[in-house]
């Protein structure tokens, strides 16, 4: 039972008494985000300022009983930083330590889980280099929140999320104990990958090491019109199936234009259907050569074609479109920002899917997409007085997701479950995955006082998993392909060769076999979705063939590069990328992490997939 009388008191006498706040003021502004919704009133807000205080206050609330929410800056758009009624928010604002990492590496940075990842950019931008990821929210959003929800942005199409951007991450139990998620390729379990996207769940995570990159020498952009929603869509997949992989690859349709002209007036084509952002990025004559080649094959499909004449006007493009769903709070504060994702061959069935919702529920759906994955932003808009407009707003937005499961894809690619898409989440798991889920978040966090309700379904799994592959399977549409784990790694790469394609992967050992280099950690940067068996043999499926899932817990990866500890690999579905662009390499883990590493957990995953006694 709860024990909730003196426990502002006691967080006073462990953090000091002005990093408690308990007046209604604070209480109110610490229960809302980004996101429309509403859950309850925090009992107090603690603002620690390192690590340690931040163990102080998850002990004190683990001692009473009572539930904590870790948040970051607030900027999430799923609900995933709520609290309920009762708990105490504890708000990561004030670790923003920036510093060299114990490493030494000039390729990573140690970061503290309330930087801006803007902020975090600015410091390296000094010494040429950035951190890839850049959501949207990327001014105010923190490290701490990038890592909550696995953060994208436009231009992780060629980058990776931010899972594959993590070394290694600091953490506090639920308890209040102070570990280290081990170096990712240490050969263990990977926390790392639970960690990141869990939403606060398994536990609150406060210093990052992560990978920085050099900054790109050159960018260009172009912007495209279209007479048609359908073609510009089309024009995706024949981008990319040519062989380009540019940075960005964003779609606007014709409504969200008119609404981010009228709000910045850019000077955007209002009459047209779809508008699309091309950027690429890297040596000079590289970019130039493939943002001609762009520019020929978007004419030659119909488009109109600009290109950003200078550094200041492809920057106010970025801005515009970053800016959209602020836009569409101006005509309506109430409306449901959406995060489907499918595979990109599913891409213009999904738009079309997406337009018949809104007209079906006779509800206005504005959308953007990350279309170079598959990533679409539908704006459900609605008036938040009306209650008939409520509950058809919900009911576009669920069809909506369920078109999207129907074509192969996700409830979420980068938002999060949080609360806004909990009910829609068993659609998508088995039963043994789900069970799977639920089983690591009690390792974790048996008492469920970390962010609880949020991110998981505590109920069973309903999706009908698809059967394990046969036979090798490439979908050149979606720039995927699904094999079995007996399958030969090099026949695969040359069939993806033959066709101007590589395995997105670092692995170089042809006479392997795909399960083989699941198993060793090799496939781990494109590995989309996984069949696989417990070592106490249930069979599940996890990940959807999307490049972007935040859906749940990461079982793709956790299963990848353990050497089976957890479950053999039956079947893969991989990334393919233009054969011409490098493929990032998977750091080996050191000998020492940074901070101690969780072995209960680790024990207990392997108990948990059926592989020996926890401890």
């Amino acid at each position: 039972m709860a024990d909730r009388p003196g426990l502002a008191g006691r967080l006073r006498a462990g953090l000091g008494p002005d990093r408690v706040l308990d007046d209604t003021a604070a209480r109110l502004v610490y229960a809302r985000d980004a996101s429309h919704l509403r859950l309850g009133r925090p009992l107090c807000v603690c603002l620690p300022r390192d690590t340690g205080e931040v163990a102080v206050a998850v002990r004190c609330c683990a001692e009473a009983g009572v539930p904590h929410v870790a948040r970051g800056a607030g900027s999430g758009l799923a609900g995933g930083a709520l609290p309920p009624d009762g708990a105490v928010v504890i708000s990561l604002a004030r670790l923003t330590d920036i510093r060299e990492p114990p490493s030494g590496r000039a390729d990573e940075i140690l970061a503290g889980a309330g930087v801006a990842n803007a902020a975090l950019n600015r410091r390296l931008a000094r010494r040429g280099r950035c951190f890839a990821p850049d959501p949207g929210s990327q001014e105010v959003s923190t490290i701490g929140g990038n890592v909550a929800c696995n953060a994208g942005g436009p231009h992780c199409l060629k980058i990776g999320t931010t899972v594959q951007h993590v070394r290694e991450l600091q953490w506090v139990d639920g308890e209040g104990g102070i570990w280290s998620s081990g170096r990712v390729g240490d050969g263990a379990p990977d926390i790392a990958a639970l960690l990141v996207g869990s939403e606060g769940t398994l536990g609150v995570v406060t210093a990052a090491i992560l990978r920085t990159l050099p900054l790109d020498a050159e960018r260009a952009a172009l912007l495209a019109y279209f007479d048609g929603l359908d073609a510009a869509a089309a024009s995706v997949i024949e981008l990319m199936g040519a062989g380009l992989l540019p940075a960005a690859l964003e779609l606007v349709d014709g409504d969200m234009l008119r609404i981010v002209e009228e709000a910045f007036a850019f000077g955007f084509r209002t009459d047209a259907a779809a508008a699309m952002i091309v950027e690429f990025t890297g040596a000079a004559a590289a970019v130039a050569a493939d943002a001609e080649r762009a520019a020929g094959l978007l004419a030659r499909g119909g488009a109109e074609v600009v290109r950003a004449r200078d550094e200041r006007e492809r920057l106010d493009l970025w801005r515009c479109r970053k800016r959209a769903f602020g836009a569409v709070g101006r005509l309506s504060p109430s409306y449901v920002s959406m995060d489907v994702a499918v595979p990109v061959g599913r891409l213009p069935e999904m738009t079309r899917r997406a337009r018949a919702a809104g007209i079906r529920h006779r509800v206005r759906v504005p959308t953007l997409m990350h279309a170079g994955d598959g990533n679409m932003h539908p704006g459900v808009m609605y008036d938040g007085s009306d209650p008939d407009q409520i509950r058809r707003a919900r009911a576009a937005a669920d069809e909506i997701i369920a078109a999207a499961l129907d074509l192969g894809g996700t409830v979420t690619g980068e938002h999060g479950v949080g609360l806004e898409k909990l009910h829609a989440l068993p659609a998508q798991l088995d039963p043994v995955a789900a069970e799977l889920m639920r089983g690591i978040k009690g390792v974790f966090d048996p008492r469920g006082l970390c962010n609880p309700g949020k991110a998981v379904s505590m109920g069973p799994g309903l999706a009908v998993s698809p059967p394990a592959p046969s036979a090798v399977r490439f979908d050149w549409d979606s720039f995927i392909v699904t094999a079995p784990a007996a399958a030969d790694f090099g026949a695969v790469q040359a069939q993806a060769r033959a066709r101007g394609f590589r395995l997105a992967c670092a692995a170089r050992e042809p006479d392997a076999t795909l399960g083989d280099l699941a198993d060793s950690g090799a496939l781990r940067e494109g590995m989309l979705e996984v069949w696989a068996t417990t070592r106490d043999g249930r069979d599940f499926h996890a990940g959807r063939p999307v490049s972007k899932n935040v859906a749940g817990y990461d079982l793709v990866r956790l299963v990848c590069g353990n050497g089976g500890a957890l479950a053999d690999v039956r079947g893969v579905t991989l990334q393919l990328r233009p054969a011409g662009e490098p493929v990032s390499e998977s750091i080996p883990g050191v000998a020492s992490p940074t901070w101690p590493p969780p072995e209960r957990c680790r024990r207990a995953l392997v108990s948990l997939f059926g592989g020996g006694r926890g401890a």
